[in-house]
């Protein structure tokens, strides 16, 4: 057989990308999210709790962040308060709620993208692959 190139390889990336996109879009949609406000959810509960720190997280405008945020609030995923140090800047919590559809989407994407398929070598490969192409 031909061996593997690592433009070929590339090219699967795009495919799993593509593939990722879309599961996370259907993910998203099955709880009555879109994409973007699924991101932001995860922009939050990593920590980049303020409006800016989500908006660079999902390389987009603050501005557009705002709209997202006040959909998550309305939905009671998320609560914002002022800083007391600084009234401009807005902290961003997950609720209970929040965390807990989280929880579910972090539990649905392994089975989504297939990953609950792999053996344990595979996964672990593909794990060590993985962290080679992102190390900086």
């Amino acid at each position: 057989s031909t061996p593997v190139t690592p433009t070929a390889v590339c090219q699967e990336l795009l495919d799993l990308l593509k593939n990722f996109k879309s599961h996370m879009a259907a993910i998203a949609e099955g709880h009555g999210l879109t994409t973007m406000q699924l991101h932001a959810l995860h922009a939050i509960a990593d920590g980049h709790a303020t409006m800016g720190k989500v908006a660079h997280t999902m390389h987009c405008d603050a501005s557009n962040v705002t709209g997202i945020v006040d959909r998550l609030t309305a939905l009671g995923f998320v609560t914002r308060q002022e800083d007391p140090r600084d009234r401009r800047v807005k902290s961003l919590q997950l609720t209970p709620h929040g965390t807990a559809i989280l929880q579910e989407v972090v539990e649905e994407l392994p089975v989504r993208l297939g990953c609950s398929r792999l053996s344990q070598q595979e996964l672990t490969s593909l794990h060590s692959s993985i962290l080679k192409l992102i190390a900086d």
